[in-house]
């Protein structure tokens, strides 16, 4: 199947915005960058609530829409005592599921 002249070029613009993405240095951060930064799914959902802008997800048409946060939103939120405090009880949870035998951390 060979790519139209129209599919390559959304291809280009969407690897492009994916780069920005991906980096931090964009506007926005997606949910898999978050975790990476240590948020559990449960800190995004109560700290930073409904995403700011949603785009198509690159896995295809049926896939779900990723979920994109404003940059400074996540980092004013990562300056908070209350993030703080979530963080850490997050780890003390991770600590805890790593010493107890044939668990999996959650993904």
């Amino acid at each position: 199947m060979s790519i139209t002249r129209y599919e390559e070029v959304d291809s280009q613009r969407m690897n492009a915005r994916w780069s920005a993405i991906g980096t931090g240095c964009g506007p926005y951060v997606g949910i898999a960058e978050l975790r990476e930064r240590g948020w559990s799914r449960a800190m995004i959902t109560e700290l930073l609530g409904p995403p700011d802008e949603t785009e198509c997800n690159p896995g295809g048409r049926n896939a779900p829409r990723v979920k994109l946060f404003d940059w400074i939103r996540v980092v004013g939120t990562e300056g908070t005592d209350l993030f703080h405090q979530r963080l850490a009880q997050a780890e003390v949870r991770r600590a805890a599921q790593l010493r107890s035998p044939g668990r999996e951390l959650p993904r």
